[in-house]
């Protein structure tokens, strides 16, 4: 049976308002292994060995290829599938869209690209040199070397405090309504709309949603269907309430996604103690 590994590095200080983290999924055997991806942010994928498909649930899983990909952020979950290899990933802060893309989020919301259609050459070469890394540590170094040299189109402090606004305001819980988002941010119902869909791929009452639910499915991955009334978060009124955002954003009722299999997220979880213990968190 094959088995799955996770690595997370932080990026340069100097990238924290664009880049969330960097991380390596690792399978480690021939037989394929798979898992649902619950709704994510947008990132910058490379198969480096092995054979890697993703798709939306309840689509075709396809097979990406070998370019650097541009993966917009996600509205509903996703099924990978990997074997015998691994591969490094990017995570994106909404900023990085009008700095680094050049193009607006809700215009690749559960799609992918190739890197090259927004850095031109630029984007091979991100995938050759990672490609030609001995190690994990290698690829984070020589990743940190090629987004800092990157230029910025877009270098508006107002813009970046913004989404910084937003992007802590999202993180709250008592942050409950796009009302809410406004108040904090200063912006009319127009403005904010036009912000979150440009920079984090949805209208001000889907972010709401999406991030109550992924705030509460983090929890709920530590436990187990039958202690759901301990993980709900504080914002569901009911069951049902729970049940209705699981279809919503995953296709599944409860039981059944809590049922699967979860062998990325289990080793992403793994990770996480790790680092928690080295960094004594």
């Amino acid at each position: 049976m094959s088995k799955v590994s996770m690595r997370y590095a932080f990026p340069d200080p100097r990238l924290f308002d664009l880049v969330a983290v960097y991380f390596e999924t690792s399978v480690i055997g021939a037989e394929p292994v798979e898992d649902l991806i619950p709704p994510d942010m947008a990132s910058i994928r490379l198969a480096l060995t092995g054979h890697w498909e993703d798709g939306p649930a309840g689509s075709e899983i396809i097979d990406r290829g070998d370019q650097a990909l541009v993966y917009g952020p996600l509205s509903t979950a996703h099924w990978v599938r990997g074997s015998n290899g691994s591969g490094f990933a990017i995570g994106l802060h909404p900023l990085a869209w009008p700095v680094w893309i050049g193009d607006k989020a809700d215009r690749l919301v559960d799609e992918a690209k190739p890197l090259s259609d927004y850095w031109g050459d630029r984007g091979g070469e991100l995938a050759t040199v990672l490609r030609q890394c001995a190690t994990f540590e290698d690829r984070v170094a020589a990743t940190n070397a090629l987004l800092l040299a990157r230029p910025r189109l877009n270098t508006d402090p107002e813009l970046a405090r913004l989404i910084m606004v937003l992007r802590t305001a999202l993180a709250d819980p008592d942050c409950s309504s796009a009302k809410d988002l406004s108040g904090r941010t200063g912006l009319s119902a127009s403005r904010l709309a036009r912000l979150t869909n440009a920079t984090f791929g949805f209208t001000p009452k889907l972010l709401i949603l999406r991030e109550r639910f992924r705030r509460m499915l983090h929890r709920a991955d530590l436990l187990s269907y039958g202690k759901w009334r301990d993980f709900i978060d504080s914002q569901y009124v009911d069951q049902s309430h729970l049940i209705r955002d699981f279809q919503r954003f995953l296709g599944l009722p409860p039981s059944q996604y809590l049922g699967l299999e979860r062998p990325f997220v289990a080793a992403a979880f793994a990770e996480f103690r790790r680092l928690a213990s080295e960094t004594g968190q």
